[in-house]
């Protein structure tokens, strides 16, 4: 979604964020919460907590993926407008 938004407003980093350190997960912690990563499957404890997920009142308005995040690629021009202005994002 990131990258999404980044080209639909011209511009890296919309949010504004600041660049934080770089994550490093030894592999007995990053191996069990990313487990799958080069599959199709993935069923690392991250990706099993998110299909876990109820669906949200804010993003009842929005197409969203099998996982109920918003997905921005699909949403109509008054839609992506609506949701960046959620986010804080400038125009």
């Amino acid at each position: 979604m990131r990258e999404a938004i980044e080209k639909y407003v011209g511009r890296p980093n919309p949010y504004g964020e600041p660049p934080g350190p770089k994550v490093y997960w030894p592999p007995e912690i990053g191996g069990p919460l990313m487990a799958g990563e080069e599959d199709e499957v993935r069923n690392g404890l991250h990706n099993i907590a998110a299909t876990l997920q109820a669906p949200s009142p804010e993003f009842a308005d929005y197409p969203v993926t099998e996982m109920l995040v918003p997905d921005f690629e699909r949403m109509t021009e008054e839609q992506k407008k609506d949701f960046l202005r959620l986010l804080h994002v400038d125009m």
